[in-house]
């Protein structure tokens, strides 16, 4: 990977993958090298939203962002907020700290132009890559007692309690690709990157002490005192630290896993999804002596260093240390940070959140894009669901879709019908439910196994299913006996005028008789004298000539129908 590549931070997973030489020579925008989760640094603190700008108003911290004109694209999707920068107004990459807060801020206005400010969850992905080597969280405001952190609220009284950078969307898959790690793991890595970077709405803050006697640097904090340690026991959190077999001698081995993305019981007790009581045992290991060893990264081992993944795929990536076990329970915490408030019962569960995905002028989403994205939206909510072990969830849905029903379906108005396969809501026989279909011609332009029938109601042909296909199709007119004459009294004769203002009983182009005898009275060639609505001046007995000749006619069968 060259030095214009982003740079992630997988939360040093992806070096625990790796050889170590991951770190690239050349430092990102922050100054850094190599992959890094930046939650917990003071640098973060200029990519905070900026209120002011967001709402429409002038800008109190960037000064730079009043030239931003804000011609975006913007679509909102099913799960997610697609923003592009059309006019070119961002600087891509970023050169600094402060061009990365200008993402933040154009997708913030543009996404609350579109939806209200109801999240607590601001979260952003983008389209290209931002050499950046970091993910990280930056918070915006806290209510919560109990996790070390000060209780404050930064963001103009919005609910959004802070911010979620995940960089490129497809990074950890290409970096994790690249050194031939199983479809599986990397979507669990994928999963362990995201609940990283929520899970620093509540930890790692919390502090217990020193070593055993209490004293010294916090045995359980690591990188950023926003981290948990490498040398704290944490079942493989995706807050770090590592899972650790006590060997029973003095020793200890990492035997993390590389798909482990769950939450430990700590962090659901400091999320607000456990009780204190339900909080299992751990442990830290104090005084370790590294033996000269180094991490994922380069580095002599200490508590900064990433976790220590291991796959089947790759050998060797065990750690094994000496040091003291320090047992702890959550009395050690709360003596020190104080009980949660709000506890178990009455703290949040549900959590309102946005996810934005950026594109800008020259690195457009396309479709394909668009719903791949999609899914991977999907993917990262039931990770953290699953992470959570159902206790927790994310409110993400930003619209809810309309499920079209498919053809065969039950519909009440051709409207729920999918038009990709029905147009139309029949009933086909008239006393079934109705159903989607379509209009047909034969039974070829229909769904396997269907046929085309009249729908009663319409006299439309429309495609049918079951055993209405078994069945003859009745005559068209049962009370048509001739092909080319119109039957009297047969509505459905098609031979017979169509139009009622037309003479029904004229069938010839002469002076018809009537049913009794007498003449047919609106038939134009009877005398008008006799009470015909023609023209003819013929007389009546000259009409009756005519009358004859059309009963001799009719005997041979050549009556025609009057034109």
């Amino acid at each position: 990977m060259n030095s214009t590549c982003l740079r992630i931070a997988l939360t040093a997973s992806l070096a625990g993958l790796a050889s170590p030489a991951l770190a690239d020579d050349e430092p990102d925008i922050f100054g850094r090298t190599g992959v890094y989760d930046l939650t917990g640094h003071p640098e973060i603190r200029d990519v905070r939203l900026d209120p002011g700008f967001v709402n429409g108003g002038e800008p109190t911290t960037l000064p730079s962002l009043k030239g931003l004109k804000g011609a975006a694209t913007v679509e909102l999707h099913k799960n997610f907020v697609y923003v592009q920068d059309a006019d070119g107004e961002l600087t891509i990459p970023p050169r600094s700290g402060q061009d990365l807060g200008r993402y933040f801020n154009f997708a913030a206005q543009e996404t609350y132009r579109i939806l209200p400010d109801e999240f607590v969850f601001f979260i952003l992905f983008t389209t290209f890559d931002a050499n950046v080597g970091a993910f990280f969280y930056s918070p915006e405001a806290n209510d919560t007692r109990g996790l070390g952190s000060e209780v404050y609220d930064s963001n103009g009284g919005s609910p959004r309690e802070g911010i979620v950078f995940m960089n490129y969307y497809r990074a950890i898959d290409e970096q994790f690709s690249q050194i031939g790690l199983d479809p599986g793991s990397i979507a669990a890595q994928r999963r362990s990157v995201f609940n990283q970077e929520v899970g620093h709405r509540w930890g790692s803050f919390v502090t217990v002490g020193g070593g055993a006697n209490g004293s010294g640097p916090d045995v359980l904090l690591g990188r950023d005192e926003g981290h948990w340690s490498y040398f704290a026991h944490t079942s493989g959190s995706p807050m770090e630290g590592n899972d650790w077999r006590d060997n029973g001698n003095g020793s200890f081995t990492t035997v993390t896993d590389v798909d482990n993305y769950l939450y430990s019981d700590l962090d659901l007790y400091l999320m607000g999804m456990l009780a204190p009581e339900d909080v299992a045992p751990w442990f830290v290991i104090v005084d370790p002596d590294v033996g000269g060893q180094r991490d994922l990264f380069g580095q002599p081992l200490n508590a900064a260093s990433p976790p220590q993944f291991i796959s089947r795929r790759f050998q060797g990536g065990a750690v094994t240390v000496n040091g003291t076990r320090l047992d702890m329970t959550i009395d050690n915490v709360v003596r020190r940070a104080g009980i949660r408030n709000p506890d178990v019962a009455s703290a949040p569960k549900s959590f309102r959140t946005v996810i934005i995905f950026l594109g800008g002028r020259n690195s457009p989403a396309s479709p394909a894009v668009l719903t791949e994205f999609e899914e991977l939206v999907d993917n990262f909510a039931a990770g953290f669901d699953t992470a959570t072990r159902g206790l927790g969830q994310l409110d993400y849905i930003l619209k809810e879709e309309v499920v079209l029903t498919p053809i065969g379906g039950a519909c009440t108005d051709p409207a729920e019908c999918d038009p990709m396969d029905a147009t139309i809501c029949a009933a086909i026989p008239a006393e079934t439910a109705a159903i989607c279909t379509r209009p047909c011609d034969t039974a070829d332009t229909c769904p396997t196994g269907w046929c085309c029938k009249t729908n009663p109601a319409t006299g439309q042909n429309a495609c049918a299913v079951g055993d209405i296909c078994m069945e003859p199709e009745p005559p068209a007119c049962a009370c048509d006996a001739t092909a080319d004459v119109c039957d009297m009294g047969c509505e459905c004769d098609t031979a017979c005028p169509a139009a009622p203002a037309v003479c029904s009983c004229d069938l010839t182009f002469s002076c018809d008789m009537g049913p009794n005898g007498g003449d047919c009275l609106c038939d134009p060639e009877c005398p008008e004298e006799d009470g015909g609505c023609g023209c003819s001046t013929t007389s009546n007995a000259a009409g009756s000539s005519v009358a004859f000749v059309v009963m001799l006619m009719t005997a041979f069968g050549v009556r025609r129908r009057r034109r």
